[in-house]
């Protein structure tokens, strides 16, 4: 019986290793109703670290500064930070991993998701924007998703 379990246990581990999946980053920007709850003009970066954390990069700027699409200009001498958050997920295709036929039809499917919210000088919210990447590559793929 405990053998049949070992041997159990070590067939579901390598099945998890062949499906070759791996991620990183922050899932939660995923989620809509979490992102719905960001109110330009009302939330601040407390509101916005309670959702998702501590993002994964920040920028600071002062004065007019070139905005992301969909973002409200700023005036001359403003003071702006954009806050972004990222996650990456990745999938190898479990033909990738049979030895010669993988060199051929071995493919990875990536997607990133993407979160920027900028704030003015008082740390309230001025912009929202999100962003969604698919794509596949490999000797397998087909062309590229969007």
């Amino acid at each position: 019986m405990r053998i049949q379990f070992i041997l159990g246990s070590a067939l579901l581990s390598s099945c998890a290793l062949i499906l070759g999946c791996a991620s990183s980053g922050n899932p939660e920007i995923r989620r809509e109703d979490l992102t719905s709850q960001i109110k330009i003009g009302e939330s601040t970066k407390d509101d916005v670290r309670r959702l998702f954390g501590h993002p994964n990069g920040t920028s600071r700027y002062t004065g007019t500064v070139p905005q992301l699409p969909g973002h409200p200009t700023t005036p001359p001498g403003a003071f702006s930070e954009i806050w972004t958050y990222v996650h990456v997920s990745t999938e190898i295709a479990p033909v990738t991993f049979i030895p010669i036929v993988g060199l051929f039809a071995g493919n990875a499917t990536s997607e990133v998701n993407q979160l920027a919210i900028t704030f003015d000088d008082k740390g309230i919210v001025r912009g929202v924007r999100t962003g969604h990447t698919r794509a596949t590559g490999g000797p397998g793929s087909s062309t590229p998703e969007q």
